[in-house]
């Protein structure tokens, strides 16, 4: 009788460790780290590193730190680069449209587009095509949200100067306050 309760402790707990190691897994796999943002303890400046040769990035922004992180931009904030596997604009765009939460990570990290409801509809060298609208969180948001979609898109080769519409109005109008 005590053997087989022994093998019954045994089995569960062999059972429980690999669930458990499937889990963490699973995370991992579900939730990769970005290689280009290093985590940083809450209070100090977020760290990013360039992509790999011939990568591309997604452009997010460092709230406050007056172009610390990288490019200054409006509002004190810096435009950061973080790594994609994009390798296109379409792609590199849905990518930082994708991304539904203020905050990127733990990066510390944030983008001004996680509410909007932004798709490609086209884009190519000579026009950059978005429908959907933009829900943004105040005059603030309007630079970080054109800085973010023009960066991202103007890193790739023949696309640097190519303008983006939204809706069929230039990026700039279409944020426009007034």
């Amino acid at each position: 009788m005590m053997a087989k309760t022994a093998w019954r402790v045994i089995l569960f707990a062999g059972i429980a460790v690999l669930g458990f190691a499937a889990g963490i897994r699973y995370v991992q796999w579900r939730f990769p780290r970005s290689s280009a943002v290093q985590a940083t303890p809450s209070g100090s400046q977020p760290v990013a590193t360039p992509p790999a040769p011939g990568g591309y990035s997604l452009f997010l922004v460092a709230l406050g730190d007056n172009g610390d992180a990288g490019k200054m931009i409006g509002c004190g904030d810096s435009l950061v680069r973080v790594g994609t596997p994009a390798t296109n604009v379409t792609d590199a765009l849905n990518a930082l449209l994708a991304i539904r939460t203020p905050f990127y990570g733990q990066s510390g990290l944030d983008t001004a587009l996680s509410q909007s409801t932004l798709a490609v509809i086209d884009a190519s060298p000579a026009r950059v095509d978005l429908t959907g609208q933009f829900m943004l969180g105040g005059e603030c948001d309007n630079p970080r949200a054109e800085e973010q979609i023009n960066a991202t898109v103007h890193q790739f080769p023949g696309y640097e100067k190519t303008p983006v519409f939204v809706n069929g109005k230039a990026l700039h109008d279409a944020l426009s306050l007034k």
